[in-house]
């Protein structure tokens, strides 16, 4: 990713990933931003805006989110206390 990428909402949630995801598989993690960023290629070549694009691969993530918060509370429900 170049440093101009980094910038763009693709990069936020790629910070975003690296920071809420621990306890959740890494390789499921970034299997996942891989499919964002080719959502957002697929997105672009149909002609969408950025801003569209941005919209688009933000609800995608924010329901990842969710069901990855699920996944660690289910997970430390699980834990012995």
């Amino acid at each position: 990713m170049t440093s101009s990428q980094r910038h763009t909402l693709l990069g936020t949630i790629k910070d975003r990933l690296d920071a809420e995801t621990h306890g959740v598989p890494r390789d499921s993690v970034e299997r996942h931003y891989r499919n964002l960023e080719q959502l957002a290629a697929s997105l672009r070549s149909l002609g969408l805006t950025e801003e569209q694009i941005d919209a688009g691969v933000m609800e995608v993530f924010e329901e990842y989110r969710q069901r990855i918060s699920e996944y660690i509370a289910a997970r430390q429900g699980e834990m012995p206390k």
